[in-house]
């Protein structure tokens, strides 16, 4: 996770990364990450005053540790993994870490630090969405009031510049951070020419999905994802999803999934929210 940060060893022989506690916008995407598994997020173990670290002293200030993410960041990916399909499938994978936050989580959230620095890709080619600390669950008065700060140039959605989030906020940072992996450049350094030539270095129709993720009204970039689960979450109304029981279900179940995730497509959790996204649609 980038930023400001340590390596550390729990008495467990579990790599970390220290992220200091009072670095975060909002302490409930904290305190979700350290109760919910899923493929795509990293662990949050818990708060430093609370663990034993191996031959390391605790930090002054309390710091959360997470799971210390093997793999490389999708800035540093080699060029000969940068096709079209590989990138759509990360980007796919992206939407079902989003899809999966809000679902649990049973509120509206953005990220807002997606970014090329931000995503690590794995081994086995699986993204994980990386550094929430700017993260929040959008609605209060307070959230809204210091949008503007959280801006990482280039990546930051028009309407953050003027104080508003929203959920579709975290499309527009997602299509730029493809195409500036794919032009091999910083995002605010890409004119419109550059990226329009990097669109026609797609498939036709990820391109037109990413063009819908760089309008400037967050309602047109719903169209981008409407056939995904994280489009189908958008649709559904939170009041009624809270009132599943297959919801608490899911929750229970992601509580005490074994550390190595089965991502076997009939074991996926995924099918399990899918699933409910449609019972409370009906």
């Amino acid at each position: 996770m980038r930023g400001e940060l340590k390596q550390v060893i729990a008495q467990d022989g579990t790599q970390c990364v220290l992220k200091a506690v009072d670095g975060w916008a909002d302490p409930e995407v904290a305190q979700l990450l350290m109760e919910t598994r899923a493929p795509g997020l990293p662990r949050c173990y818990g708060i430093s005053d609370e663990m034993v670290l191996a031959g390391e002293a605790l930090p002054e200030k309390p710091h959360y540790l997470f799971e210390y993410v093997e793999g490389v960041i999708l800035r540093s990916i080699p060029e000969d993994l940068l096709s079209s399909h590989n990138l759509e499938q990360l980007f796919f994978q992206i939407l079902d870490v989003l899809a999966w936050i809000r679902i649990v989580s049973r509120k509206d959230f953005a990220h807002l630090d997606i970014s090329p620095e931000n995503i690590i890709v794995t081994e086995d080619r699986q993204a994980v969405l990386i550094d929430f600390q700017a993260s929040r669950f959008l609605g209060s008065e307070s959230n809204a009031r210091d949008a503007s700060r959280v801006i990482t140039a280039g990546y930051a959605a028009p309407e953050v510049y003027f104080g508003t989030m929203r959920p579709e906020t975290d499309l527009y940072s997602l299509a730029m951070t493809i195409l500036a992996v794919l032009s091999g450049q910083m995002a605010s350094g890409l004119d419109r020419s550059t990226m329009r030539h990097n669109l026609k270095r797609l498939d036709r129709s990820f391109a037109e999905r990413l063009r819908h993720c760089l309008s400037e009204d967050p309602n047109d970039r719903r169209q981008a994802v409407t056939d995904t689960l994280y489009g189908q979450s958008l649709e559904v109304s939170l009041s009624r999803y809270e009132r599943s029981d297959l919801a608490n279900e899911l929750v229970r179940e992601v509580e005490n999934l074994e550390d190595s995730c089965p991502y076997v497509f009939s074991e996926c959790p995924f099918l399990k929210v899918a699933e409910i996204m449609f019972e409370a649609r009906e």
